[in-house]
């Protein structure tokens, strides 16, 4: 496996037309384009895309505001895997969740970003609506399956069920297999499984991508354990080109994120 470790969240064009290259991993585990210059990838999340009310109040003014403020690259976007196989309606932009989210996409790349979609929750509390009642949580599908365990199949996000995450990739790597800008990560922060389930587990979930898009980046998150377990060989390497690990470095004396 070819694998970058890219510094992630921290630019390039503001609101002008850009040209996006095809983005690959090279042999010494550097991001390239495809005319062999190295792309330093940096950027910021859109993490309410997933919950609450999606992030539904941010404009096109709030991510031209992140560009000329912060020198970025590249948005990642939180996609909830049942929002977009049920095509959810989102209250406040009043549009289904699959055309929202091709909005932002579509907002993001008119600024010269790369879009990384990161498979987010999977639970079916909808979106809330400007009245702010009934907000679905980011760890909601966690919560719904501590109060009624018959729901943790659905809902889960520890990696111990796979299947709105596989049928979420399956359409949306079918849907953008043809844009260089956007770029795929499996799954945020897996938990609770052990290094092999998380090894079989991202191997249905690239396996799946790659169906449709054989060469795009994909982006994996380690569960604390995997890449040390794949380093001393008691796991098997990951056996795709174009993988980029993606690491959480966290303050231990905090536990805040750096």
């Amino acid at each position: 496996m070819k694998l970058a470790l890219p510094i992630l969240f921290g630019g390039l064009l503001h609101g002008q037309t850009t040209t996006f290259r095809s983005l690959h991993v090279a042999e010494d585990g550097v991001i390239l384009d495809s005319s062999g210059k190295r792309a330093l990838l940096r950027g910021l999340n859109r993490s309410g895309t997933g919950s609450g009310n999606a992030d539904a109040t941010a404009a096109d003014a709030d991510y031209a505001a992140q560009n000329q403020l912060l020198s970025i690259n590249l948005v990642r976007i939180f996609v909830n895997a049942t929002w977009w196989n049920t095509n959810v309606q989102v209250p406040i932009a009043n549009v289904a969740y699959q055309t929202y989210i091709d909005t932002l996409i579509q907002r993001a790349k008119k600024y010269g970003n790369y879009v990384l979609i990161l498979k987010a929750g999977q639970f079916p509390d909808a979106p809330c609506g400007a009245n702010g009642l009934n907000c679905p949580a980011p760890n909601q599908g966690d919560l719904n399956c501590q109060a009624i365990p018959s729901v943790c199949p659905a809902q889960s996000t520890s990696g111990a069920y796979i299947d709105a995450a596989l049928a979420f990739w399956n359409s949306f790597a079918k849907k953008y297999a043809a844009d260089p800008a956007v770029l795929y990560d499996t799954w945020e922060n897996m938990s609770g499984v052990d290094a092999g389930a998380w090894s079989d587990d991202q191997n249905q979930l690239i396996a799946t991508i790659r169906t449709y898009n054989p060469q795009a980046l994909i982006f994996v998150e380690d569960v604390g354990t995997a890449f040390e377990s794949i380093a001393a060989g008691s796991v098997p390497d990951l056996a795709w080109s174009n993988i980029v690990w993606s690491f959480h470095l966290y303050n231990a004396s905090s536990g805040s994120c750096t």
